[in-house]
């Protein structure tokens, strides 16, 4: 694994952890109020006193993107690193048995 694609994994994973930690809430508007019909959303911090309903389907969904955006990410930038290695390589000049060795 990279450079690049070490960062995108570890970018990854810290907007997994704060989604976690600021997950997506629903409240009626109105006691007796049926969710589907009248809802507010948010986000607020999980271990909030007094916490509200966890809308575990929209986190779910949320998680989702984020692994396959990350795992998309990680999938792209697969390879580059080890290219631009095998460029410099080559363009490195080797100095040959009878050539003084310079620093």
């Amino acid at each position: 694994m990279n450079e690049r694609q070490k960062r995108c994994l570890w970018v990854g994973i810290a907007v997994f952890v704060l989604m976690g930690l600021f997950p997506p809430w629903d409240k009626g508007l109105e006691e007796g109020v049926h969710f589907e019909q009248s809802t507010r959303q948010g986000y607020t911090f999980l271990l909030t006193k007094g916490g509200l309903p966890i809308a575990m389907d929209m986190l779910a969904i949320q998680w989702a993107i984020v692994a396959v955006v990350t795992g998309g990410l990680i999938f792209t930038f697969r390879g580059k690193e080890t290219q631009k290695t095998e460029i410099r390589s080559k363009e490195c000049h080797q100095p040959g048995e009878g050539e003084p060795h310079t620093q």
